[in-house]
């Protein structure tokens, strides 16, 4: 074993992602192990060679499991944080209110299968803005609204036309904003 990988880092590199990397064992030099490693394009690779270096006061096997085992529970700890905000995302709804040129108001829940309630029953006329709430239910069934958005009447016919209504709540749900979420489907 050359110098300047210790054990924990030879053990890690022969079985790490199936041995894929075995070969930077036999590295000529520093050099070419630090550059190689950084080279690899894999991140958990660098983290675990750079944790586990001897110039990081990684002096053995034992301190090896020490440093790996607390990145895991770092990592389990970041995995439940991003659940709890997908969690969180997955309770959210996106709420349109339709405003039009006779001032008619109209609402839906963007994915819910019932249809626009308009405030009065007259006639169809040209909508002139949408208001996007991105809302989650409260304890007690109240409407918690978290931003709101609005866009004119010409963005929301093109954005009807162009199906992009669906694709807001899908991109809210992927962890945009709703400003991103809207500003995805108006490209330009």
């Amino acid at each position: 074993m050359k110098s300047y990988i210790n054990a924990a880092q030879a053990v890690c590199l022969s079985l790490y992602a199936s041995g894929d990397f075995e070969h930077l064992l036999e590295s000529p030099s520093e050099d070419e192990f630090k550059k190689a490693v950084e080279e690899s394009g894999d991140g958990l690779l660098r983290f675990l060679m750079t944790e586990l270096a001897t110039s990081e006061g990684c002096d053995s096997i034992t301190e090896a499991m020490n440093r790996v085992h607390m990145a895991i529970e770092d990592l389990q700890g970041a995995k439940r944080n991003l659940e709890k905000e997908l969690d969180k995302l997955s309770d959210t709804h996106v709420r349109v209110t339709l405003v039009t040129r006779l001032g008619r108001t109209g609402q839906f829940v963007i994915g819910s299968k019932d249809p626009i309630v308009w405030d009065d029953a007259d006639g169809d006329d040209e909508t002139t803005s949408a208001t996007f709430d991105l809302f989650r239910l409260g304890k007690s069934g109240e409407i918690e609204i978290i931003s709101t958005e609005e866009i004119d009447g010409d963005q929301w016919r093109d954005l009807e036309m162009g199906g992009g209504v669906d694709m807001v709540r899908s991109g809210v749900h992927l962890g945009m904003s709703l400003q991103q979420a809207l500003a995805s489907q108006f490209p330009g």
